[in-house]
């Protein structure tokens, strides 16, 4: 009996992900009577899945076939602790944003809005930017759930 691949999984995950990108959920009628596809718009869904794929493609670019559960598990670990030391950096910057955003909105108005903490961005050694949230780890997460899944069967 064949063992499965990890790389037919990564393929095969591939294309669903660029499948649901592209489903057309409803049509629209403009003022002058032309039909529109409507795409599906689920901002955080949408957002997860276009993550998924460029995730899927570094693995098919990047990671060989037996080490693609080891590659999923190591840019979890690596950036689950970057995200966590970020956020420990910038506890106090978020602490007093979230005060003020807890203000009733007639006095928040009158205060200026403190600075935002930013965003985790990583730069992979290919040149592409990664944004690390809790989206992200999410999104490692449910790969590798679904690949063990895969290499069970």
């Amino acid at each position: 009996m064949n063992m499965p691949s990890e790389r037919v999984f990564v393929e095969r995950r591939l294309q669903i992900v660029e499948k649901r990108l592209k489903e057309v959920s409803e049509y629209e009628i403009d003022a002058d009577g032309h039909l529109h596809l409507c795409y599906r718009n689920v901002p955080t869904r949408d957002y997860a899945l276009v993550r998924e794929e460029n995730l899927l493609k570094k693995l098919l670019q990047q990671v060989s076939e037996k080490d693609i559960v080891k590659a999923l598990k190591s840019w979890r670990k690596s950036l689950g602790k970057k995200l966590h030391e970020h956020r420990e950096y910038y506890r106090p910057m978020q602490e007093e944003y979230d005060r003020w955003y807890r203000l009733p909105f007639p006095t928040r108005i009158e205060i200026p809005e403190p600075p935002h903490p930013p965003e985790l961005e990583i730069t992979d050694y290919k040149g592409m930017i990664w944004f690390i949230d809790d989206t992200l780890l999410k999104v490692l997460d449910d790969l590798n759930d679904r690949l063990q899944k895969w290499m069970e069967h």
